[in-house]
């Protein structure tokens, strides 16, 4: 008895193989620049990161690998590619800031709250809604 365990493979490896059978650098740059994300109604779709030489050479492979596609998975299927998201870390601030020592934070904190409380008018629900009554209907007036 065969003990090996058939490993089914997604679109996106089939893919893969099929571009290696016929252009191994082409194979080689698609692995390198791209990710699978899911296939679903006939689409493959994928997230690509390719840049400079890397983008000519998918650009310019990407007919051939339509047409390998569409043979494993018929004239309906698609490859659809988004491009990946790069974060340049140089970018991003750094999170080890120096922190205020806690005394002056504290003080900090509370003369905020001092100064909201200040700025703070007290709530009269009865008043609020005259307000929004106002607002609505404009300046109560008395008819004949």
């Amino acid at each position: 008895p065969n003990l090996e365990k058939k490993i089914e493979k997604n679109a996106y490896e089939i893919l893969l193989d099929s571009i290696y059978d016929r252009d191994f650098d082409l194979a080689e740059c698609f692995k390198q620049s791209t990710k699978f994300i899911s296939f679903e109604n006939n689409t493959l779709n994928i997230s690509s990161n390719a840049q400079g030489q890397n983008r000519d050479t998918l650009n310019k492979g990407f007919k051939l690998i339509q047409e390998l596609f569409k043979a494993k998975f018929g004239e309906n299927a698609k490859i659809n590619v988004q491009k990946a998201l790069t974060i340049d870390e140089n970018k991003l601030q750094s999170l080890t800031q120096e922190l205020p020592n806690n005394e002056n934070k504290n003080i900090d904190i509370q003369s905020s709250i001092n100064m909201l409380k200040e700025g703070a008018k007290k709530f009269d629900p009865q008043e609020d809604l005259k307000e929004a009554l106002k607002d609505c209907f404009g300046e109560p007036s008395i008819e004949n």
